[in-house]
């Protein structure tokens, strides 16, 4: 008998909320729903996202510039940070408003230009240690690299003296 009660129970609140939503929502629909210049937006959204067809040909232009727009998409989001760094610098020079379109041009224009250009490495920190005992001979540096030498400092390590140079090597 307690569990026929417990069920009936059940039932009667399973109900009563059923009433209340079924009661309720549409007074408060009209308080939910957006207002005014809210609406208009939230229906100039809708019609871009999604549009009504009045014949096929529609259809297939929509279609055609969903995807045009994801290929910008696409190319922009594969788009190393460096390139695009690159390729921002060169178009923000040639118009006054630079629109993702017009980096995706750039790029695509110059494809081959962008994807050669040197990658910028970190310069190496390099440290040299010599004492006086021993005797260092250094090469010159490879072509196309740079030594600079960017502080020097003698010390005495275990009881003998040693000058410690920090260079950075960078690439030209």
């Amino acid at each position: 008998m307690k569990e026929v009660l417990k069920i009936a129970g059940a039932v009667l609140i399973a109900v009563v909320i059923a009433l209340l939503c079924y009661v309720g929502l549409p007074h408060l629909r009209p308080l939910m729903a957006p207002q005014g210049a809210d609406q208009t937006a939230a229906a100039a959204v809708d019609s871009l996202v999604n549009p009504v067809f009045n014949n096929v040909e529609q259809a297939v232009k929509f279609q055609e510039v969903v995807n045009a727009n994801h290929y910008v998409d696409s190319v922009f989001l594969a788009m190393p940070e460096k390139t695009l760094r690159d390729v921002y610098a060169v178009v923000s020079k040639k118009l006054p408003r630079v629109q993702k379109v017009d980096i995706v041009s750039e790029f695509q224009n110059n494809k081959e230009i962008y994807e050669n250009l040197p990658k910028y490495t970190k310069p190496d920190p390099v440290v040299t240690m010599t004492t006086k005992e021993q005797t260092t001979v250094t090469e010159a540096p490879p072509s196309g690299v740079q030594k600079t030498t960017v502080s020097s400092k003698d010390t005495t390590i275990d009881g003998k003296h040693a000058t410690i140079e920090t260079s950075i090597i960078t690439r030209e």
